[in-house]
């Protein structure tokens, strides 16, 4: 019997399992960058991909900082001090704005985390709310047929930088980039046609794909846009840089993902009977915290057990409540029915209910989900088919009782940046 430790961002949870059932513990890859983190940011940004340094750009330039919201764990803080030394010499004329797509706007606590006191009192903020309709602009549509509403505040801006994180993602593959651009401050109908056209795909050949449909349409979206430079991190299990890529949002983009793919995916031996995976970071609410339990599929057979530890610190979508009344209407559903209430009219909010299509090839792929969880009721479990369990004990007891007493178990204990993949 070994001892298997996870955090859920809340707390340590231990794992007894016998060795004749363990089949593997898949951690990031063990790698520390030979740069210090300051020394790491400072290279990245005095060597940018296809794209001027921050401190050649023409003077007084009217400028923009985009920054991700509260669900995404981009350290902005320990970045944009560098970023800022190198703009001022430039121009002054600077405003933040936010990028949460259909999430909350960024509480003033959020806002002071990600920016700081000494630039919020010194710039302009736009904290972006996308059911504000009259802030957003038509632009015209993608070829795809996208109606493109943006932000009048990024319209506005003569050079647009965006921070980011670059992980997998369960609508566009990987994150980071223009994905800061659509949905983060693009209007309702455009993150309704993009989310829904992406929930028609399996998820398995979405997530970790830099070439899905979707993809393609966000990276469109940029270039029509005028997306300037990014700063894309990539993080390990503390939230510490491995690698920062800068410059050109798709070549800066695509550098960050080929380093992401051999950081963020690491090799199991085998696809597992059950999989214990905890949804830290993506442990906000369970919007968020659906993408580790689809990325866990990577990680366990079909027809396999996953135990989903969730620990979310806004519950089942505080954090998102634009969409919650999609959640409880559709969840108890099937797809054949999203997809027939939306043809006929009837879905009001087309964002909210790709969580249910999504949700549903899970339950699809796997004999059963049972959910270890501080953070939601037994309602929201039920609303969820999930099995909730009290204890990792009680879990790994069902799970061995659906999958017999000498099935395999992976654990993925940093589930929402962690997208698995078997040896060759």
């Amino acid at each position: 019997m070994k001892s298997y430790s996870v955090f859920t961002g809340m707390r340590d949870i231990e794992i007894q399992l016998e060795d004749k059932n363990f089949l593997y513990y898949a951690e990031h890859e063990d790698y520390t960058p030979e740069l210090s983190q300051d020394q790491l940011i400072c290279q990245a940004l005095d060597h940018p991909f296809s794209a001027d340094r921050l401190d050649q750009i023409p003077a007084d330039t009217k400028v923009i900082i985009i920054i991700d919201d509260a669900t995404r764990p981009t350290p902005t803080s320990a970045i944009l001090p560098y970023i800022m030394e190198r703009l001022e010499k430039r121009t002054r004329n600077i405003t933040f704005v936010t990028a949460p797509g259909t999430h909350r706007p960024l509480t003033e606590e959020e806002l002071e985390s990600k920016i700081v006191r000494k630039w919020l009192d010194r710039y302009p903020v736009v904290n972006v709310n996308y059911k504000q309709e009259d802030d957003y602009e038509y632009i015209g549509d993608t070829e795809m047929g996208t109606p493109l509403y943006l932000h009048k505040a990024v319209l506005a801006a003569e050079y647009k930088i965006a921070i980011g994180n670059i992980a997998p993602h369960n609508v566009v593959g990987w994150g980071g980039g223009a994905k800061i651009i659509m949905p983060g401050v693009t209007g309702e109908a455009t993150t309704s046609a993009t989310h829904l056209t992406g929930s028609h795909f399996p998820l398995i050949d979405i997530f970790g794909n830099v070439n899905c449909r979707m993809r393609q349409e966000v990276d469109a979206i940029g270039a029509k846009v005028g997306l300037d430079f990014i700063v894309n991190t990539v993080l390990d299990s503390d939230k510490n840089i491995l690698g920062l890529f800068c410059g050109h949002y798709l070549e800066a983009h695509r550098a960050g993902v080929a380093f992401a793919q051999k950081a963020l995916r690491p090799e199991i031996p085998a696809l597992a009977d059950i999989v214990i995976v905890s949804a830290y970071p993506c442990n906000m609410d369970y919007w968020q915290g659906f993408k580790p339990l689809g990325f866990s599929m990577f990680g366990v057979k079909r027809g396999g057990t996953i135990i989903y530890i969730l620990d979310p610190r806004e519950g089942f979508c505080n954090n998102s409540p634009a969409h919650r009344d999609m959640l409880i209407r559709y969840l108890p559903a099937d797809a054949e029915t999203v997809y027939r209430d939306v043809e006929e009219g009837r879905v009001t909010d087309k964002v909210g209910v790709t969580n249910p299509l999504c949700h549903f090839q899970v339950l699809d792929y796997t004999e059963n989900v049972i959910c270890l969880t501080n953070g939601l009721t037994d309602e929201e479990c039920r609303l969820l088919s999930f099995q909730k369990a009290d204890t990792i004990e009680t879990a790994l007891k069902i799970a061995f009782d659906t999958q017999g007493q000498d099935a395999k178990v992976g654990i993925i204990p940093f589930g929402g940046e962690t997208l698995v993949r078997v040896a060759d």
